[in-house]
């Protein structure tokens, strides 16, 4: 059985918000080179889409 490794909590949280802090940065924070748009600006962009589409059918 290998040994047990200490880990300070402290160091743990360090590398877990650095590594969060990277994804938000690349991932959500920084719009998209195709249309310009963060993925928040696009899901609300798609969900008017879907509301306007289903809105003409319905009439």
């Amino acid at each position: 059985m290998p040994p047990i490794e200490h880990i300070k909590i402290s160091d743990l949280y360090q590398d877990w918000f650095l590594d969060y802090a990277s994804y938000v940065i690349l991932e959500r924070a920084i719009p998209s080179l195709y249309d310009g748009l963060k993925p928040v600006q696009r899901r609300v962009m798609h969900s008017l889409w879907e509301l306007l589409r289903t809105a003409a059918i319905i009439k």
